[in-house]
């Protein structure tokens, strides 16, 4: 608990932290809404200026993007926080509303495990190999993607899309990594295809022995 008096820059940061911990690596499952008040109305002493206008904006996962779903004009100090209530009528009263993916979960339980592809591109000198190990766990409605060896270090979310014999693997968001793998400007990540008992992934970020990428590659699955 934080009390009231230790409202500092280290009170806030600890209050993210633990958002950032609770919340972080579910935030398909909510609406995240921002709340936005143009600078002309706040004063040189950044106090509001009455009367003045709130824009509020919902995020669009499909394609990165905010959304405006309405305003609100603000009279007097009473009036300028927000209630928890307040947000969450916005979200019902919206005439579109931003619907999670939806999947036939029995054309999911067929690709739900874990898959590997290791690649090994050889010798760098004497005391040094280039490889990597990619690994795709697959759950109910998303999935993990992840890199680990040469130059390499990466763990995204994916959204998956079953497709017949073939799972789409779409890029989300990244959870963890180096800070050179990034992967936010690709849209599908990979595709796995299920051919004659066998899985093979096609992706633009795993390359083959020959760094050819967009190949066939074949997977070991576990459970």
């Amino acid at each position: 608990m934080f009390s009231e008096d230790e409202q500092d820059d280290n009170y806030f940061k600890q209050i993210n932290l633990l958002i950032k911990k609770r919340l972080e690596n579910n935030l398909s499952e909510y609406n995240m809404i921002t709340e936005y008040i143009p600078k002309k109305f706040f004063t040189k002493k950044n106090e509001y200026k009455y009367p003045y206008k709130k824009y509020f904006y919902l995020y669009v996962s499909s394609n990165k993007s905010w959304k405006l779903i309405n305003t609100k004009t603000v009279k007097n100090v009473n009036e300028n926080i927000t209630s928890l209530q307040n947000f969450n009528s916005l979200i019902k009263n919206l005439t579109t509303k931003i619907q999670p993916l939806q999947t036939n979960t029995s054309q999911i339980s067929n690709w739900k495990g874990v898959y590997h592809v290791d690649i090994d591109y050889g010798k760098l000198d004497t005391f040094s190999e280039i490889s990597i190990n990619y690994t795709i766990e697959i759950k109910d409605l998303e999935c993990t993607f992840s890199g680990m060896g040469y130059k390499t270090y990466f763990l995204d979310l994916c959204k998956i899309e079953p497709k017949n014999d073939t799972l789409v693997l779409k890029y989300l968001k990244t959870i963890d990594g180096d800070g050179f793998t990034n992967h936010s400007d690709i849209d599908v990540l990979g595709i796995i295809t299920h051919k004659n008992n066998v899985y093979y992934l096609k992706s633009p970020i795993v390359a083959d022995l020959k760094w050819n990428y967009n190949t066939n590659l074949k997977l070991t699955k576990t459970k």
